[in-house]
């Protein structure tokens, strides 16, 4: 079993040309009902491929939960010098010439456009302006070329990720099955009183007739007998109990399991609410109706903690 809640982290030194970069990476993640993915990357990557790559190498590991995902890049020079707080500023020179030679030819389509000077000064800040002219990086690294440099980073802050999750999975595992054992207990108390509750209720029938009657009128035993037979049949509770019982032995197993278990968890813990309520509709005892409350209670801590498994 594993929760939802973990943290991980790693980081990786890769040689560059001018020194090496440093990638860090970080992973947290929260409940959620199904898998949520946020990726903080550095702004001057502004890379959606990337982001899919990166996105895609997480979710073939983790498969639920709300997942914040954040790296961040250090560029350095040599060995043992500290990070570099300038930003680099790259300038695609092709695509600036590209937008320039296309404002001159807008310039000379326009009548009376060549013997116009052109404003050097607005074409540069025009050009500048456009997306892609300059972009912030220390070299220029393709997408799937940087995926391969932070990967093992990503892979081994990931591998701590679901370690973390694993170590949560083991308590809220112990937590659950001793809650588990809480109910077994209170439905095999809840057994004994339903096997007894047909001569529990013949007793009590007999006294009310007793009551009622004179001593002198006879009390039809086979009548009697009839009634209690009905009664019992309507207060049987031994199908639910079955059924609850089975749940409980699926229950077990699937926390002695390693996977994503908890939407399963959730549903037999609804089943079991289901066949309680019915026990507590069927029973006419004040003590089986104070252990199915008492159940009731259990099952609503269990959901509480089921919603963290993932």
């Amino acid at each position: 079993m594993r929760s939802m809640t973990g943290f991980g982290s790693a980081s990786l030194d890769v040689p560059t040309a001018q020194g090496r970069r440093k990638y860090v990476v970080e992973l947290r993640s929260f409940n959620h009902r199904f898998i949520e993915l946020k990726l903080r990357l550095p702004p001057q990557w502004n890379d959606s491929l990337l982001e899919q790559l990166v996105g895609q190498a997480l979710r073939k590991r983790i498969h639920r939960g709300s997942l914040i995902g954040s790296i961040r890049v250090e560029t350095r020079g040599e060995i043992g010098d500290e990070p570099s707080a300038r930003p680099v500023v790259q300038v695609n020179r092709g695509l600036a010439a590209a937008y320039g030679q296309a404002l001159v030819e807008i310039q000379r389509s326009l009548p009376g456009g060549t013997e116009r000077t052109l404003d050097v000064r607005g074409w540069t800040e025009y050009v500048a302006a456009q997306p892609g002219v300059l972009s912030l990086g220390d070299e220029s690294v393709d997408s799937e070329g940087r995926f391969r440099e932070l990967e093992a980073a990503l892979e081994h802050a990931t591998s701590e990720l679901l370690a973390s999750r694993q170590r949560e999975g083991a308590a809220l595992a112990a937590d659950l099955l001793r809650r588990l054992q809480i109910v077994t207990r209170l439905i095999d108390e809840v057994a004994g009183l339903a096997e007894a509750a047909p001569d529990t209720q013949r007793r009590k029938l007999n006294e009310r007739l007793a009551r009622l009657l004179d001593s002198s009128t006879p009390v039809d035993g086979q009548r009697l007998a009839q009634e209690v037979a009905l009664l019992a049949d309507r207060l049987d509770v031994s199908e639910e109990i079955t059924r609850l019982r089975t749940h409980f032995a699926e229950f077990k197993r699937l926390c002695q399991t390693d996977g994503v278990i908890g939407r399963h968890l959730e549903f037999l813990t609804q089943e079991m609410g289901r066949e309680v309520n019915t026990i507590g509709s069927k029973s006419q005892s004040a003590d089986v109706a104070g252990r199915v409350v008492a159940i009731k209670a259990e099952l609503e801590r269990l959901r509480e903690q089921i919603q963290n498994v993932e």
